[in-house]
């Protein structure tokens, strides 16, 4: 290819210093060949080099010359390449490449083992590299064809050839330093449970499963299709170049273990290097396991270092590594439920992708751990039922994230207690984001959704955490939900309101969290939930509560509204006070308490009816009461304050220093015999614009 290169070259050189030939297009022509021959690449400015070498002998013994021979590397767009060369050495060598930037060049074999050669080729920004083994010491080759169907040995510093994909249905025992290299399309099968592997290395000697071509899906791996056989077990082993194709009903990489509608599949893998592969490292069905797992590095895999059902995603470990591979992350495959034991995520190195689906925890409690990263496929959702628990505790500098494999409000479901009021649960420096995609089942949407009508109360902590992003609710919270913990949260950002909660459970919000910045500007409060369990307090919040068009109704406990606060009711809303129930608004000042309509025009909600209260307690004091007077209370009056009800208990409550304004009716309405204010509501309290009379004491 470069050799043709120079020859157009040569002729371009030549027409252009014939007049005769010359022309616009011949000219154009050659100036583009000249400048990509010049290092300008192929016209646009590309450059690409591909790495290629001979190893002459592969197989050597102690003391002999080993030749490297790079010329078959090309280059598109330049003639020059930079070669480098690296040698990785078996323990007790020191063998060294002679030159490591030439062409051709060789090292000196010295000690028994398996000898990997890199080469690297640059040209301009361009890089490419490939590797290859020199073995030596090599006590003998054998190769591997017909099933084993009784117990066989792979000796030590033997070279096996797989020529035929081997059915393992006995136990195969491999020595540590022993080679088994596959040819095309070939692999490894343990259908039964009366076949096993057992390949146990050593640091100093490890086992080499690799392929007679240095190509990436070469060979198909090792399959576990139907085989939990506890010797099972790859310790100290490399395995490279697999991942061919996909085995039956399974996925496919260098290790694939399980299959669908089989009994299970295990092995232990540890202190290994998974590398290469034409797909995934390593595919673990859900009824597939790995009882040990620990120490290993997965890396230069064409998909991910490890695709694993999510019931098996606690098998993984921090120790190893999972870096380096064409996919940059761990990929869980959802729809396997956890509900075996208490398991733990690890904060491994690359993040976890989860599949579009269900990961669902049921009756069992999932740990994440600080700092651990979760990315979900469009429609992705977490889901506890069975009080199942999520304990994802991070810290200031370690959050745990919850986001999206693409970054837009909605692209997953986000998390959803549908029936789980486990005590543990809780969300702590956490962020949540790009969730809301989807209602759930009777209840609402968005990245945390607490609570399913009639099931069991459903409960989570959240503290110091990020809730952003969704394409609809930042949290919404069903009547039988709860935050028995919320606090120093950051809600934002988020399409519709920062919080969506029933009225029952406003009380729980607080005032050092953060709800502005979202598509409504507001929290939304839903009624139709009494307010009956204790005594409670709705806090100052940097946002107003938007009440919906129903009745919150407080029953035999008080409410206490804190000053500055505003409350503002959709069309129809009211607040209720029955069977003594008592609502405290001491404002001050400085900071009132506003009860307004959504909408300002007279009449927008009903008001405060105080049906069945004589609480002492019972105050409104520097609030703005404006917009009610909407419909009659049963057998009263309308008003923004109606106080009474015939054939009920009295009732009464203290207004002072407030404004009563812009009703549809009366201002302040008591009805006789059974409602009662203080003394002097009519004259300390100032009213403005009430369609009746400001203050009608009867």
């Amino acid at each position: 290819m470069i050799m043709t290169k120079r020859l157009q070259k040569l002729l371009c050189l030549r027409y252009l210093i014939l007049p005769v030939l010359l022309s616009g297009l011949m000219i154009t022509g050659c100036e583009d060949l000249l400048d990509e021959l010049e290092g300008n690449g192929n016209g646009d400015g590309e450059v690409s080099v591909q790495a290629s070498f001979t190893v002459e002998p592969s197989v050597a013994d102690p003391g002999d010359e080993v030749i490297l021979d790079a010329s078959d590397s090309e280059a598109i767009g330049v003639s020059d390449l930079s070669y480098s060369w690296s040698l990785n050495t078996p323990a007790g060598s020191e063998a060294q490449i002679n030159d490591s930037n030439a062409e051709i060049t060789s090292f000196t074999v010295d000690a028994e083992g398996a000898y990997e050669v890199t080469l690297e080729v640059s040209a301009a920004d361009a890089q490419d590299a490939t590797s290859d083994n020199v073995y030596v010491g090599i006590a003998g080759m054998e190769e591997l064809s017909g099933d084993i169907t009784s117990p066989k040995t792979l000796q030590s510093d033997y070279l096996y050839t797989v020529t035929s994909t081997v059915d393992i249905e006995a136990e195969l025992t491999i020595e540590p330093g022993a080679i088994i290299q596959f040819e095309q399309g070939t692999g490894f099968t343990v259908p039964t449970v009366e076949g096993a592997i057992i390949a146990e290395g050593t640091e100093e000697n490890p086992i080499l499963f690799t392929s007679t071509n240095d190509q990436p899906g070469w060979w198909n791996g090792i399959y576990l299709e139907q085989s939990s056989n506890m010797n099972n077990i790859l310790d100290y082993v490399i395995i490279e170049y697999g991942g061919g194709e996909d085995f039956r009903n399974s996925g496919s990489g260098n290790v694939v273990i399980g299959r669908q509608h089989r009994d299970a599949s295990s092995i232990e893998i540890t202190n290994s290097v998974i590398r290469y592969s034409g797909s995934d490292g390593i595919w673990v069905r859900s009824n597939g396991d790995l009882p040990d797992f620990g120490n290993n590095v997965m890396t230069n895999n064409d998909d991910a270092p490890v695709s694993i059902g999510s019931n098996r995603v606690h098998r993984l470990d921090i120790n190893s590594e999972y870096t380096g591979n064409g996919d940059e992350f761990v990929y869980v495959r959802s729809g396997h439920d956890l509900d075996d034991d208490d398991v733990t995520w690890r904060n491994l190195d690359v993040p976890y992708r989860v599949r579009g689906g269900t990961v669902l925890i049921d009756g069992v409690d999932l740990t994440i751990e600080a700092g651990t990263y979760l990315e979900f496929e469009q429609g992705g959702q977490v889901r506890l039922e069975g009080h199942g628990g999520l304990i994802a505790d991070g810290t200031e500098t370690e959050p745990i994230t919850f986001t999206a494999s693409d970054p837009q409000p909605g692209w997953w479901d986000g998390i959803y207690l549908e029936e789980s009021n486990f005590t543990n649960n809780l969300l702590n420096h956490v962020v949540v984001e790009y969730g809301g995609g989807e209602s759930y089942r009777n209840s609402g949407s968005g990245n945390i959704v607490i609570g399913r009508q009639h099931r069991d109360d459903s409960s989570i902590e959240i503290t110091n955490s990020i809730i952003r992003h969704s394409y609809t609710d930042g949290i919404w919270v069903r009547s039988n939900g709860d935050l028995p913990d919320f606090g120093n949260n950051v809600l934002t950002d988020n399409a519709d309101a920062p919080v969506n909660i029933g009225s029952n459970k406003a009380h729980r919000l607080d005032s050092g969290s953060e709800y502005t910045g979202n598509g409504d500007p507001y929290v939304y409060i839903r009624g139709g939930h009494e307010i009956d369990d204790e005594n409670v307090t709705w806090n100052l919040l940097d946002a107003p509560y938007r009440i919906s068009s129903s009745t919150v109704t407080i029953e035999d406990v008080d409410l206490t509204i804190e000053p500055g606060t505003v409350l503002e009711f959709e069309q129809g809303g009211q607040l209720r006070l029955d069977e003594n129930g008592g609502l405290i608004a001491d404002g001050t000042d400085t900071e009132p308490i506003i009860f307004t309509g959504v909408q300002q025009s007279a009449g927008w909600w009903d008001g405060i009816y105080l049906e069945k209260s004589s609480n002492v307690n019972n105050l409104l004091n520097h609030v703005t009461v404006e917009y009610g007077g909407g419909n009659n209370y049963r057998n009263s009056n309308a008003g923004n304050v109606v106080v009474g009800r015939q054939y009920r208990d009295d009732s009464y409550i203290e207004i002072t220093n407030s404004m009563i304004r812009h009703s549809d009716s009366y201002g302040i309405w008591t009805y006789g015999g059974v409602g009662e204010v203080n003394d002097d509501a009519c004259n300390v309290n100032d009213f403005e614009n009430n369609a009746q009379a400001d203050c009608q004491i009867n």
